[in-house]
């Protein structure tokens, strides 16, 4: 029988353990690449390639084992791609998925998995369902608080969200009374022009509109479309919305040439960066013409109807 030298298998486990160190950093550099490759595509809004992108992605990730970091973040990733794409049934199980392994290797105070959080709780916020979505953003922002605390770009977002539950379930009170924090706040901790204040005001404005609040409705959506307009990196969709959602004002107040210019303004600005084929094109361009056929307008709304359709 061979025997070998304690030297010999000391040497062996080095070179094993040099090898599996390799292979990990090529594994981590190629999940990178995908991942950063996939983030580039996100912002452009090409879905369909983003998840394929992001599925090699975790098929590298999984080769470091069932508990590293970066297959918490492919999990999430692919959620957020499948939530993007309409799939919203379909990115919950992934963000299940992320949100558990994150906090057990982070732990449940840890800010990453209070980013998991909000994350989970957009799932179910886009599910409609919004008593699960409610508590997961008050604990998310409970960790913030105690960890980066809350001055800064992503609590505020997470409380403009929670504000967002609080109106999409009926819960108008508590949902003006959040809005008028988290505005405040907002212009506090951020620049007079960031796109996120622009989307809040967007948020509160429809708030104050379904409230019957028209002249707080009208004041607020005015205030979005400016900040947008003067926003370094504005949020271009976000704007046709608040023009849309300005002019849906301007119908209820019987503004009517008003309303029809902000409408075509909303329709061309969607259609220029998002196309017709978006269904939030279609959507405005179902409303504008609803307004016009119920305003007595019944031939240009079918001119109109033709003229955005394609």
């Amino acid at each position: 029988m061979r025997y070998w030298s304690i030297s010999v298998l000391v040497g062996l486990l080095f070179l094993f353990q040099v090898g599996s160190v390799a292979l990990a950093t090529d594994v981590v550099q190629w999940w990178d690449q995908y991942n950063r490759a996939g983030d580039h595509l996100y912002k452009e809004g090409k879905y369909l390639e983003v998840q394929q992108i992001w599925e090699k992605s975790l098929t590298e990730a999984k080769r470091l084992g069932p508990e590293s970091h970066e297959l918490a973040t492919s999990f999430s990733n692919l959620a957020m791609v499948q939530s993007s794409l309409g799939h919203p049934e379909a990115a919950l199980p992934l963000q299940l998925k992320a949100t558990a392994l994150m906090e057990k290797i982070m732990g449940p105070e840890s800010d990453q998995t209070a980013a998991t959080l909000v994350n989970l709780a957009e799932c179910y916020r886009n599910l409609q369902d919004f008593k699960e979505a409610v508590p997961l953003y008050k604990r998310a922002l409970a960790i913030l608080k105690n960890t980066i605390g809350l001055n800064n770009h992503d609590a505020v977002l997470t409380m403009s969200n929670l504000a967002l539950c609080y109106k999409k379930s009926g819960q108008w009170k508590e949902s003006e009374i959040e809005y008028s924090n988290v505005l405040k706040r907002a212009e506090d901790v951020l620049t007079a022009n960031d796109s996120l204040i622009g989307l809040i005001c967007t948020n509160f404005g429809q708030l104050y509109n379904d409230e019957g609040k028209l002249p707080e409705a009208e004041i607020m959506l005015k205030r979005a479309i400016e900040i947008q307009q003067r926003s370094p990196e504005p949020d271009l969709f976000g704007m046709a919305v608040a023009m849309n959602d300005l002019a849906e004002v301007y119908g209820t107040e019987n503004k009517t040439d008003e309303a029809k210019v902000l409408y075509k303004q909303a329709l061309d600005l969607v259609k220029k960066n998002l196309g017709t084929a978006s269904p939030n094109y279609m959507k405005m361009l179902a409303e504008f013409v609803a307004f016009l056929s119920s305003h007595g307008q019944a031939k240009e709304a079918k001119k109109v109807f033709e003229d955005y359709s394609h």
